[in-house]
């Protein structure tokens, strides 16, 4: 049994983005989708390719909130036609 399971926490699919926006330093990280995705070992969904939306900062987001909120970021911007997210930690 997990630790997760023991003490009732529910598990994002998005953990793995937090844990590795958290263990970096830079105040700034531009990562591209491709890199978003090798990191959360899933596909993102087709929601995240097309709207802007889907980036925000709103902890109503799941992805939001246990993805790079979580970890102390924000998404500064967000190049859909190019694949690309500029994250800035939150001061």
């Amino acid at each position: 049994m997990t630790l997760s399971k023991l003490t009732g926490d529910k598990v994002s699919k998005y953990d793995t983005l937090k844990e590795y926006l958290a263990s970096q330093t830079k105040n700034q990280l531009v990562l591209t989708f491709q890199e978003i995705e090798s990191s959360l070992k899933i596909i993102l969904p087709a929601s995240a390719r097309k709207h802007r939306a889907w980036w925000g900062n709103d902890i109503s987001h799941t992805q939001a909130r246990n993805g790079w909120l979580a970890a102390n970021y924000e998404v500064a911007s967000v190049e859909i036609p190019k694949g690309i997210v500029k994250f800035e930690r939150i001061r």
